[in-house]
């Protein structure tokens, strides 16, 4: 498991070890590149990684236009571990 504390870093972390690495939690807000600017940098570098956005805020329409660019999932603060779980497998195998 990789941790960054912001949008680039996340990026830079992917580009870095992007054959290591399966899926992707971003949360939609994050200081910096937020998690729908760090989520189309990802899809440059590897457009079908597995990306999962989580955020706590009502952000319907921008997670909408994300799910259109293939976005994997998406949860809603605040879940479960197991709705966790189901979120990632059902993005590795998407």
């Amino acid at each position: 498991m990789l941790l960054a504390p912001d949008g680039a870093s996340a990026v830079e972390a992917f580009r870095q070890r992007e054959g290591e690495i399966h899926a992707v939690l971003l949360y939609l807000v994050m200081p910096g590149m937020d998690g729908a600017e760090a989520f189309r940098e990802l899809r440059k570098l590897r457009p079908r990684v597995a990306v999962v956005l989580m955020t706590g805020h009502n952000e319907a329409e921008v997670v909408r236009g994300l799910q259109e660019q293939g976005l994997s999932g998406f949860l809603r603060k605040p879940f479960r571990p197991h709705q966790l779980v189901a979120a990632l497998e059902q993005a590795l195998v998407a």
